[in-house]
């Protein structure tokens, strides 16, 4: 059996799609897996012991490169297309594929014409992003699985061992591609400041090369610079080898994010327009969140700019306090007295 997984954009919505990809390799060992995406998160898939092969799709490309991407899928001859979001372009290209089995979710405006296998989506339910996803793989045969999610094949490392007399290393990920999700620039030198006045620490801001300006708006402005660095990346593969470095994390819904929960990495989250327990392991002791609970947020009304990002009005005391109370209970020997 020859099976097209398709998911298009975003690191942190493919990367939590590969519990997924686990689940269906590990229930049919013998089944060919593809997975259609678009850079860079193609480097999630990368080495992965259960992809045969991923293909890209360019979003920049337009019609043209739809069109082409269906043509090399249609010559491939397919048995089972999964469309892991029925977003416009992906319905397209599966309604298109010429793939006689199709799976996705019966989305509105036509797009649930392309499929032949309908899931009605969760709405306003904020259950988390993979364990959503197995419901898509259910007539597959797929019952369920472990929702630890993977990069390249890789999961969580045990943690870094720290002496008393060492600084813990904490990633703050200042940065997001969506303002709804991009907590102001002052309340992060705020935090980092306090957070370097109560803890024996250094302080990496981490954001990809296109962000570094931004990043390094922030480090200008941090009191203590001898105990903070700057850290941008060019792709995925560098921020996860630097991820083995990193003792905790802290900052915005990003994929970044993603990455160090990914690496088993404890985490301190801020949200804004997102649901914080759609984009976290359920149950975890070691990933705690921050977010202002709007209605419009938990109604999916918030549309940015008219709805003024509320969801986003978190004091940066209140999270600070918070993620130092964090901070304290996975390292209580490096909070200063």
């Amino acid at each position: 059996m020859k099976v097209l997984l398709i998911h298009i954009r975003k690191i942190g919505d493919v990367l939590l799609t590969t519990p997924v990809i686990r689940a269906l390799k590990n229930t049919h060992l013998d089944w060919e897996l593809h997975y259609l995406t678009s850079p860079p998160c193609d480097q999630i898939l990368q080495n992965s012991p259960y992809i045969s092969k991923v293909w890209l799709l360019n979003r920049k490309a337009g019609l043209r490169g739809t069109i082409s991407i269906i043509k090399n899928i249609r010559r491939e001859k397919f048995d089972v297309l999964v469309d892991l979001t029925s977003y416009p372009r992906s319905s397209v290209i599966s309604f298109f594929s010429g793939i006689p089995k199709r799976i996705g979710y019966k989305a509105p405006h036509l797009r649930h014409l392309a499929y032949h296998i309908k899931l009605h989506e969760p709405k306003n339910i904020p259950t988390y992003y993979a364990s959503d996803k197995f419901a898509l793989l259910a007539p597959l045969g797929v019952k369920g699985g472990s929702l630890d999610a993977d990069f390249q094949g890789q999961r969580a490392r045990k943690p870094r061992k720290i002496g008393a007399n060492q600084n813990i290393n904490i990633s703050v990920s200042t940065v997001s591609e969506s303002t709804n999700k991009r907590w102001p620039k002052d309340n992060f030198i705020k935090l980092i400041n306090r957070i370097l006045d109560k803890v024996n620490a250094r302080i990496f801001l981490i954001g990809s090369t296109a962000e570094k300006s931004y990043v390094e708006n922030i480090y200008n402005a941090i009191d203590n610079k001898k105990l903070v660095s700057v850290r941008t990346f060019s792709d995925l593969t560098s921020v996860w080898k630097f991820t083995d470095t990193i003792d905790y994390h802290i900052g915005n819904d990003n994929g970044q994010r993603h990455l160090l929960i990914t690496r088993g990495v404890p985490t301190f989250g801020i949200f804004g327009q997102a649901i914080a327990s759609a984009w976290t392991p359920p149950n975890s002791d070691i990933h705690v969140t921050i977010e202002n609970k709007v209605a419009c947020k938990f109604n999916c009304l918030a549309i940015y700019p008219a709805c003024k990002i509320e969801c986003l009005d978190i004091k940066w005391l209140n999270a600070t306090n918070a993620a130092l109370r964090e901070i304290a209970k996975h390292f209580p020997e490096h909070i200063k007295k």
